[in-house]
């Protein structure tokens, strides 16, 4: 599908279908009729209602309802309730003129879940609601439901309302004001506001070759877009919680033989560039992470960083070419007319303004009502609904379906209160009012949902059982969601809406760089130093350049100065990293270059351009070769000094003789001196001229034998150390045994030696005869 297309399909929505008449409007079958298919029921679930203590009321009075079905409660508080599936519903304890009571959940008896109505129920759905937690994935609902039942803080507030419950048995129905304040007090203990998290969604791999700059440069009604702080490219972060559409497109290039703007011709529709949906973070409540993250209130929601995306000099032989960054959003649009700035309309297509109302609608409904539907009548799995199609962009045929709906609310939301949203949660309070009290608008959006989510199982019968029971529940259930969703995030996100411009525009500027740096990706072995240029086609009388790590690892020397540091400014065009000897394998370190006009100290002087290069670390090769003794003494050259007092002595061997923990199963070197046994292994090595170090793991076994450790570098032998080392294992009398000694790492520097050929010699011998064992392992030299 082409660019345009997609910029289609992002944008139509024509305005009629929010304010227009519904008359027009068919699914394609007529009412849903009752008969059979209005007792479809696949699962039983079976629980308990259990009175607050010291109610004056008793069950015969009371029936119990769900959003999806009604049931009888026997005589010892105990129910079975079919329901459709697995899922638990919103269970609404009544008494017989329909006034609430009591709230819980339903259980399954294939899920092995028991319900219960009860205070501590009670408790926990009015927080569940309060807190957004419909909107969460359905796999993660019912943890948060446990969360919330096994909180100190939510059986406190049990407590309480079973206080009040026997004092007013009613105080559900009444949204008794103490009641509501102490919910909004546990909600807001449970989930303070938080740190924000940013998710970053990855995409093309910008040019190296440009600068990006962006006007104006703070964030506008809640987006931003800028210059990619974390490398190329330009990102898009949304930093409140509703979902826009962006259009990224080139208005004008400049070249060198041009001072004003060459626009971009109309016919390439302004090149568009990019055309695709910013969601907002996930559901209401924005759980970034894990449900762990949601629990302890370390997630209340997070922007979302899109991007980055790459913007490139066209046509080719463009020195500069700007773009136009449109964001239509869920807000408020004020009056469309008074717009400054406002994009061209591609030809064939609507006003920002109408892609506003579409991108407003999905939202309310996709992200609002259908999650609160589902989980008043336990329909979670049958109406999931994923938005995205291939391209990131909602599909067609969700599309039609999003116009068919807006058709059948057209006069319940109203463009004014579908983009204003100016009393917060009182939109989708609206909505369900009108779903409860209004049979006509109740019937059509059930014959909408059978159309969309009938592959889920949503079928004409589950429709018609929802009619019978919708509306009694939604009645009761409105008027305490009400009031518990003042205290919600749901409240936050809807003035998110209100307090949110419905379209902000960015200008982003692409330059070509005019610095160089050269090379702009290299690979280095940890330890050595790398050498970089800088280089620029501006011609000035006085360039300066400043050099930072911007990430990883090492240090910059000046060459000319002598100065180091991870930022130095430097008035000659050479620079060198030097690489730390101790860097992780596969580090990347980023290394900014930006050029300047004007003198180092000069507090005025102008920027020309920037650029980043990349090094890779790798752990620099070990110049010993076998220093494990994965390939027992091979390379290693093995030399008896003296024999000692015992025949067949010094020995050299690749295991260990005696019972060593630590070295289970591991190769490594023990030389056997007993009774003044002389012996050394020595290895051959040509050093590089840069800092290395040899390294190795020394120990003794049962008594001691000293070891030398030397360098023989042109006829002469320097001693770099004879450590003291522990025995790691003891006579008992009758058993060797690990004594739990560890070995000892041992380092020496080998600057001295740097560029020249050495030997590096181990040498070991001993007075005693039990056990007398040099034990090495994992000789470097790095």
């Amino acid at each position: 599908m082409n660019r345009r297309k997609l910029l289609k399909l992002a944008l139509a929505l024509p305005l009629m279908s929010l304010t227009g008449c519904s008359s027009g409007w068919n699914l394609g079958f007529g009412p849903i009729r009752g008969g059979g298919s209005s007792t479809t029921t696949t699962q039983q679930s079976t629980g308990r209602v259990i009175l607050p203590t010291g109610s004056p009321l008793n069950l015969g009075q009371l029936s119990l309802l769900s959003g999806y079905t009604a049931a009888a409660l026997k005589g010892d508080g105990n129910f079975t309730l079919g329901q459709f599936n697995a899922t638990p519903a919103l269970l609404l304890l009544m008494d017989k003129d329909k006034r609430l009571v009591l709230l819980g959940f339903s259980g399954s008896t294939a899920s092995g879940m028991v319900g219960e109505v009860s205070p501590l129920q009670t408790s926990v759905a009015l927080l569940f609601y309060a807190v957004g937690a419909f909107t969460l994935p359905t796999e993660a609902q019912e943890q948060v439901r446990k969360f919330l039942r096994d909180d100190e803080r939510v059986q406190v507030l049990a407590s309480q309302l079973t206080t009040q419950l026997a004092a007013n048995p009613y105080a559900l129905a009444d949204t008794d004001p103490t009641l509501m304040s102490a919910v909004t007090a546990v909600r807001d203990a449970l989930f303070p506001p938080s740190t924000r998290a940013v998710i970053t969604r990855h995409r093309g791999e910008p040019l190296a070759t440009t600068l990006i700059q962006t006007k104006p440069e703070n964030e506008q009604s809640g987006f931003l877009a800028a210059p990619n702080a974390n490398g190329l490219g330009m990102t898009i972060t949304n930093t409140r919680r509703r979902n826009a559409i962006v259009n990224i497109y080139q208005s004008a290039y400049y070249t060198e033989a041009s001072k004003d703007p060459v626009p971009v011709p109309d016919s390439k529709y302004h090149r568009v560039i990019y055309s695709e949906i910013l969601w907002g973070t996930s559901g209401l409540s924005g759980v970034a992470g894990s449900l762990i993250d949601y629990a302890n209130g370390t997630v209340a929601y997070g922007p979302v960083t899109s991007g980055p995306y790459s913007l490139d000099l066209y046509p080719a032989g463009a020195t500069k070419a700007t773009y136009r960054v449109e964001i239509i959003a869920n807000g408020n649009t004020g009056d469309p007319n008074n717009l400054t700035g406002t994009a061209k309309p591609l030809p064939g297509e609507l006003t920002p303004v109408g892609a506003h109302l579409k991108i407003s609608f999905i939202t309310f409904f996709k992200d609002f009502l259908l999650p609160a539907i589902a989980t008043f009548t336990g329909l979670q799995e049958s109406l999931k609904l994923d938005l995205a199609g291939g391209q990131g962009l909602p599909s067609t045929e969700l599309l039609k379906n999003f116009d068919d709906l807006a058709v059948i609310f057209s006069g319940v939301v109203d463009s004014g209160i579908a983009i204003s949203a100016s009393n917060a949660r009182g939109l989708l309070i609206t909505v369900l009012k009108a779903l409860a009290n209004n049979g006509t608008l109740r019937q059509k959006f059930i014959e909408w949902m059978v159309v969309v989510f009938a592959r889920q199982g949503f079928t004409a019968g589950v429709a018609a059982t929802l009619l019978g029971t919708l509306a009694t529940a939604l009645n009761a259930i409105v008027i305490i969601v009400d009031k518990v969703l003042g205290a919600a995030d749901i409240g936050a996100v809807l003035a998110d809406w209100a307090r949110s411009d419905s379209y902000v525009l960015f200008e982003a500027t692409v330059i070509a760089a005019r610095v160089k740096l050269t090379p702009l990706t290299s690979t280095l072995k940890a330890g050595d130093p790398l050498p970089l240029r800088a280089s620029t086609t501006v011609d000035a009388p006085v360039i300066t350049y400043h050099w930072r790590i911007v990430t990883g690892s090492g240090t910059l020397k000046n060459p000319a100065s002598g100065m180091t540091g991870v930022s130095l400014d430097s008035a000659s065009q050479d620079m060198i990293y030097q690489s730390d000897a101790n860097a992780a394998d596969k580090e990347t370190v980023t290394i900014e270059l930006e050029g300047f006009v004007g003198s180092v100290n000069d507090p005025s002087r102008s920027s020309i351009g920037k650029i980043n290069g990349t090094v890779t670390i790798s752990k620099p090769e070990n110049l010993i070769k076998n220093g494990d003794f994965s390939a027992g003494m091979a390379d290693w050259k093995q030399v008896a000094l003296a024999g000692g007092s015992f025949a067949g002595y010094p020995r050299f061997l690749t295991y260990a003789p005696w019972k060593n923990a630590f070295r289970a199963d591991n190769p490594l070197c023990n030389i056997h001196v007993p009774g003044g046994a002389d012996a050394y292994i020595s290895q051959t090595v040509t050093l590089p001229d840069r800092p290395l170090t040899l390294s190795l793991l020394a120990w003794n076994n049962i008594q001691p034998a000293s070891l030398t450790i030397s360098i023989i570098q042109g006829g002469t032998e320097t001693i770099l150390g004879s450590p003291s080392l522990p025995s790691v294992v003891t006579y008992t009398g009758s058993s060797y045994d690990y004594n739990g000694g560890l070995p000892v790492s041992l380092s020496y520097p080998l600057d001295t030696f740097k560029g020249k050929e050495i030997e590096v010699r181990f040498r070991t011998t001993a007075r005693g005869y039990d056990g007398t064992v040099m034990s090495l392992d994992d000789i470097a030299i790095r």
